[in-house]
């Protein structure tokens, strides 16, 4: 007799784009400490691929994640790193800001908690019209991590950030939308395909643009003073590389560019 499905992150690479799917279908796709530092490690793998250009990460089945798994989530394991700044969903958080990469959240049914953490965590959302988000330690009296709070506020300023808090209710898709949440909400049986065709579009442009742009962004949000030094170092790799020199030409000859750069650390 075959057991139930053990909690996992399934991955797959087709095309340049790699799908990361939370898997825990009979919890909804909540995942013990031990897999959100898979996914973590994941992530961190697949920034260093040069087959790889654009990350999606989604969940099993109908939702996307309903966060931690707290039938876990107590057990003393120094392999499983537990609840709090320094557990395993700050460093898949940790992993997707520091992932050159852009990444793609393909969100069905629930997003809670830990799951809406990562989405957060992701360059991008698109929400199918049955997802339903919250943030819900004041169901069960924790201190949600200071990390994924700076997430959420990042996305939907201080008031909104603060109600979903204090209030721990849920958000559903056009909500969502209205407050910039997500940025796209696409029929439900149109969110893969909906995920992969923006992970085809962002593919074909320069990726150099692309990663200097999350390098950008990320150092304006953390470290502002930072980002002159960034900004010198995108500018010298564009002028060192050959997108700069195939776009113009490409313009030029009025045909589609293709550009060939590609990030240092998928040169290693």
């Amino acid at each position: 007799m075959t057991g139930a499905p053990k909690a996992a992150i399934t991955v797959g690479v087709e095309d340049s784009v790699a799908t990361l799917t939370l898997v825990n279908p009979g919890r909804r796709n909540a995942l013990p400490p031990s897999v959100w530092l898979e996914l973590a490690r994941s992530v961190e793998h697949l920034a260093m691929r040069p087959d790889v250009t654009i990350l999606v990460i989604t969940g099993h089945g109908d939702d996307f994640s309903t966060g931690l798994d707290l039938q876990d989530a107590g057990k003393d394991d120094a392999d499983q790193p537990q609840v709090g700044s320094d557990g395993a969903v700050a460093l898949v958080e940790a992993a997707l800001a520091d992932c050159p990469k852009p990444v793609i959240a393909a969100i069905g049914g629930y997003c809670i908690g830990a799951g809406m953490a990562v989405a957060l965590a992701c360059d991008l959302r698109i929400a199918a019209a049955d997802a339903s988000f919250a943030m819900t330690p004041a169901k069960i009296g924790v201190i949600y991590p200071a990390s994924s709070i700076q997430l959420l506020l990042n996305q939907v300023g201080p008031s909104i950030t603060k109600r979903m808090l204090f209030t721990a209710e849920f958000v559903d898709a056009t909500q969502a939308l209205r407050i910039g949440l997500v940025e796209e909400v696409v029929p439900v049986e149109e969110l893969a395909d909906s995920a992969l065709a923006l992970a085809t579009v962002i593919g074909k442009r320069s990726q150099l643009t692309v990663q200097a742009t999350k390098d950008i962004v990320r150092t304006l949000l953390s470290d502002p003073p930072a980002v002159s030094d960034r900004e010198n170092f995108w500018v010298q790799e564009s002028l060192d590389g050959p997108d700069q020199r195939e776009g113009l030409r490409a313009f030029s000859e009025r045909r589609d560019p293709v550009f060939t750069w590609r990030s240092p650390s998928s040169r290693r």
